[in-house]
């Protein structure tokens, strides 16, 4: 990954994360619910990982449903990779 692809990655968490703070409600970056295919971003709390050096970190899940609606779920930690996961599940499916 190239020091640029990294820096624009920075930003995208940094804005994912101050939207998250400011809302009541789930984001939803993407949706195609033909398929279904979702990207949710969420940020880590101690409960949701196991380790302690990802707590505060935004992870970006690409899933097959809303959170508690849902029965498979990819979970990533860039947005840009979380849209090339939501694109090959759009074309091809879950596999």
């Amino acid at each position: 990954m190239t020091k640029k692809t990294k820096e624009r990655n920075r930003r995208l968490n940094a804005a994912v994360r101050l939207l998250l703070k400011h809302t009541d409600h789930e984001l939803i970056i993407m949706a195609d619910p033909s398929v279904p295919v979702y990207i949710v971003p969420v940020i880590l709390t101690k409960g949701m990982t196991e380790y302690p050096s990802r707590v505060g970190r935004v992870e970006y899940q690409v899933s097959d449903g809303l959170p508690g609606k849902r029965s498979s779920s990819l979970d990533v930690y860039e947005l840009t990779e979380a849209l090339v996961v939501y694109g090959r599940i759009q074309r091809d499916g879950w596999r």
